[in-house]
């Protein structure tokens, strides 16, 4: 398998430079946008950087797993799923929302920011106060996060899984920009690839393609300043 210690490490370091670059040229972006555009492009651009540093901490992992090390593997676990069960289910919408002119739909996107966090708290933070209701191992050479849910006696795994899947997608297909649109497209692809032939390790898999994909982030956003510029030049 070509998952490993480097292939995260090299992901964060190709996306983390990625990321400070988009955000730089949403910053640039912003300064020629009128008033009520400013930042607009801010959150979107951000998705590079947080990815990279999400791909950081699973290239911990895999050193904490080699070792072993129980707190190294816990700490970096836990930064791991931080992004994957609560900052993505929030992020992804509300950067959705930002670029959203539409009204209903701005509001929709809004609702849908808001209930994926909530989603993401019923996640995440037992995880955060139970450490022991987490365990990470390595499953056909990638890594499989077993995590114990405090609704799991009345949702099934898939269930959870695909509300998951719903709340990240559903912003990106529901926006009004075809480039969002073109993006959510890309991860779905992601998620049923890793979901097919990864499904013992699916959010580990799908994050690292999902993070790949997100140096999309780079050509929408010299799009975006190619027609600010434009507009500006008429």
């Amino acid at each position: 398998m070509c998952f490993s210690a480097s292939a995260s490490f090299t992901a964060s370091a190709f996306l983390v430079p990625t990321g400070i670059y988009c955000v730089r040229e949403a910053l640039n972006g912003d300064s020629l946008s009128s008033d009520w555009r400013k930042h607009e492009y801010l959150a979107l651009a951000c998705l590079p950087l947080f990815f990279g540093i999400q791909q950081g901490f699973e290239g911990i992992l895999w050193l904490g797993l080699d070792a072993p090390n129980s707190i190294e593997i816990t700490v970096s676990a836990l930064g791991f799923l931080f992004f994957s069960h609560f900052f993505w289910l929030t992020w992804i919408p509300f950067s959705a929302f930002a670029l959203e002119h539409h009204p209903q739909k701005k509001n929709a996107l809004l609702g849908l920011t808001a209930i994926g966090a909530l989603y993401g708290v019923f996640l995440y933070l037992p995880l955060l106060f139970n450490p022991d209701w987490l365990n990470v191992s390595i499953t056909h050479g990638s890594i499989d996060y077993q995590v114990r849910l405090i609704f799991e006696n009345f949702l099934r795994g898939q269930q959870v899984v695909w509300i998951y899947v719903f709340f990240i997608l559903c912003p990106l297909f529901l926006s009004s920009i075809r480039e969002i649109n073109v993006l959510g497209s890309l991860i779905a692809i992601s998620a049923f690839l890793s979901s097919w032939f990864f499904s013992h390790a699916f959010i580990s898999v799908w994050c690292f393609f999902a993070a790949l994909i997100s140096a999309y982030v780079f050509y929408v956003l010299q799009k975006h300043n190619e027609s600010i510029s434009d507009e500006w030049m008429v």
